[in-house]
């Protein structure tokens, strides 16, 4: 499994990852600590979603929901 982390300055949005060891740009995670009050490192996970490209077919036929989106 890979996450992506990036150092931020404000951590209460975030998950952040517990740190293991290091390889050049490659961190362990040990753990995920969902918007910590005491953060154990400065990495943030940061959301990357992937989907197949059938998805931007189906988008383009699905009608918006009750909010508009």
């Amino acid at each position: 499994m890979c996450f992506l982390v990036k150092e931020v300055e404000d951590l209460r949005m975030y998950g952040v990852i517990v740190p293991g060891s290091e390889a050049g740009d490659v961190v362990e995670v040990r753990r995920i600590v969902e918007k910590p009050r005491e953060p154990p490192s400065r990495l943030a996970v940061m959301p990357v979603y992937m989907f197949d490209s059938i998805i931007l077919k189906a988008l383009k036929v699905v009608e918006p929901g009750p909010k508009g989106r």
